[in-house]
């Protein structure tokens, strides 16, 4: 290597001027230049390197925000059942009141779907998941106190209305026993009590009870004690036993495809009086079930082993 020759040329191909480098300092430019070449190479490495470093953190950084607001929300929903749940539960406090009320003043329970909707005291405005879920956690632990303070309130009362009935109950000879306060058969509730589309017609119309769903032949117990005061068929309930329980309460089981009682004898609760079928008006195997009291129909739901129950319990 004998070095470099530099040549500067005008546009008429002119030379201005002749530049010779040496060998050594060819060399030593090569060796710059190289260095530069590395030092750049080495530079935009780590500029990369720290650059998916940085957008490695700020992905986890991202991630951990959405984790936190996934937990987050997570929580407010879980607040948000709890606080569904308490408010379910006052409602349940606020029907046995009821109950035991007209009960024991004689007057007709009511027991329709409104009154199992609101919850009564200091906030019965309707549940919606949706706002609670917008609401912060602050927000919903306020409303959840306040529902806990509701039913603590509720449970005091309960329980005091809980020993006045059951003086009630002891001065007219009542048995506890011929309250109906259980399932007659194990299902679920196909159509509740109230008003609904007729399955048959092209109308609304009132239903005096609640339909449980159950297989063909599913045994079917009174749900107090009580007297069988009539057997017999009719197009709308098909089969059907009626009990009176000498309290003002009656009961109804209908659409039954064998009956296993007769009229006149006393039964005991749980009791198997018939079996399930699809006699009468019916879509399919279920039991037509209607409590009654003082002659009027009522809502059957407190009585399935629900709100009644709170009242029978304990001494």
């Amino acid at each position: 290597m004998r070095g470099f020759h530099i040549i500067l040329l005008a546009e008429g191909k002119q030379v201005i001027k002749y530049m010779s480098l040496s060998k050594r300092l060819s060399l030593l430019l090569f060796i710059l230049a190289l260095g530069a070449i590395i030092t750049c190479s080495i530079f935009a490495r780590d500029y990369l390197k720290m650059r998916k470093k940085m957008e490695k953190a700020q992905l986890q950084t991202e991630l951990v925000k959405i984790e936190e607001k996934s937990q987050q929300a997570e929580q407010l929903f879980s607040l948000a059942m709890k606080l569904q749940e308490l408010r379910e539960n006052i409602s349940r406090l606020s029907e046995v009141e009821e109950i035991a009320l007209a009960m024991m003043k004689g007057k007709k329970i009511s027991s329709g779907h409104e009154a199992m909707d609101g919850i009564g005291g200091s906030d019965s405005r309707p549940l919606d998941m949706e706002l609670l879920l917008m609401a912060n956690k602050d927000e919903l632990i306020k409303r959840i106190n306040a529902s806990l303070t509701e039913i603590e309130e509720k449970v005091a009362r309960l329980e005091d209305a809980k020993k006045e009935f059951r003086k009630y109950m002891e001065s007219q000879s009542i048995k506890l026993a011929s309250i109906p306060s259980i399932w007659p058969v194990s299902g679920v509730i196909s159509s509740p009590y109230g008003y609904r589309s007729s399955p048959f017609q092209e109308r609304g119309e009132f239903h005096r009870g609640v339909d449980i769903r159950a297989p063909y032949g599913t045994p079917v117990k009174a749900s107090a004690d009580g007297v069988i005061r009539e057997i017999g068929y009719q197009a709308a309930y098909g089969r059907y036993v009626e009990l009176d329980h000498k309290n003002g309460f009656s009961t109804k089981y209908a659409h039954l495809s064998k009956v296993l009682v007769k009229e006149g004898i006393s039964v005991k609760k749980g009791q198997i009086i018939g079996l399930v079928g699809t006699t009468g008006n019916s879509t399919g195997p279920h039991l037509h079930y209607e409590v009654t009291f003082k002659g009027a129909p009522v809502n059957p739901n407190p009585y399935l082993a629900g709100s009644i129950s709170l009242l029978l319990k304990g001494k």
